[in-house]
């Protein structure tokens, strides 16, 4: 027995169709069916070549404003702030860390150097200044009393090393040493 393919109008066999009737009535062969899902597949590979090459471009024109949308977006989002908040701390802080008075000195993998992080309490959601990197990371934590216990420790250790160290130099080169390791970590 034979039928006609609705799509290429040739009469064939009915080995050549889908054993079930399509939803909407219309007998296409197999032959046809492969072609059609070849040509759908053709375009969706060139619609979406096309569309990363548009949002390629949009991206390299519009960086700016997306590094902005960004940063008010992080902000807002981890923080509660917005970028002119974080602005007015940086500028009462004189774009300097809270803790050492420095400016950031660390980099980005792009090699700008990074903004100052927010230095926030987890646990009440407040926001306590903004830090460099160095101290942000040495003082991960610190806010409850057993960091703060743990800190007052760590300070009279530092304090006990620095007078060992003192008393134990022996040439100028340890004494280069101490001095410079001493002004990094005060």
């Amino acid at each position: 027995m034979t039928k006609l393919c609705t799509s290429c109008n040739i009469e064939q066999d009915e080995k050549e169709f889908n054993k079930y009737p399509e939803p909407n009535g219309l007998n296409t062969c197999r032959r046809c069916k492969r072609e059609v899902k070849k040509l759908i597949k053709r375009e969706a590979k060139a619609k979406k070549v096309e569309t990363k090459e548009y949002f390629r471009k949009y991206n390299i024109e519009n960086e700016e404003k997306l590094k902005l949308q960004a940063r008010k977006s992080w902000l807002k989002r981890m923080y509660n702030i917005t970028p002119e908040q974080y602005d007015e701390m940086l500028k009462r802080q004189n774009g300097t860390c809270a803790i050492c008075k420095r400016p950031e000195s660390k980099f980005s993998v792009k090699g700008a150097v990074m903004a100052l992080a927010v230095d926030h309490d987890h646990a009440a959601g407040t926001i306590r200044g903004l830090l460099c990197f160095r101290c942000n990371r040495f003082f991960v934590g610190i806010g409850n009393e057993d960091n703060i216990k743990l800190l007052r420790e760590s300070i009279s250790t530092m304090e006990r090393a620095i007078k060992y160290i003192e008393s134990n130099i022996t040439s100028v080169s340890s004494y280069i040493i101490f001095i410079y390791l001493y002004k990094t970590i005060f």
